[in-house]
């Protein structure tokens, strides 16, 4: 299990670094696990909001597919037996 760094999320959902990208691949698809921070929620979505030139929209989209990603790694340790 890994616990990663708040800026790893964003950089991985804005697309922006490949290593952060493939990191949060794995964890979607059940190959590696990780443990969200109690406050890594709150880091990501402020640093969504700081993001130069980002519309309401784009922001919005990126949020969604955060939140998504969440969702869906959750669904996917409940799918390998994790607790």
């Amino acid at each position: 299990m890994i616990v990663l760094d708040s800026n790893l999320w964003v950089f991985g959902t804005l697309e922006a670094n490949d290593r952060a990208e493939h990191l949060l691949d794995e964890i979607e698809a059940g190959s590696t696990t990780s443990a969200p921070s109690a406050y890594m929620l709150e880091e990501v979505l402020s640093a969504f909001d700081r993001v130069p030139g980002l519309s309401g929209a784009e922001r919005d989209r990126l949020v969604t597919a955060f939140c998504r990603r969440l969702s869906r790694m959750g669904s996917s340790r409940h799918r390998h037996g994790a607790t």
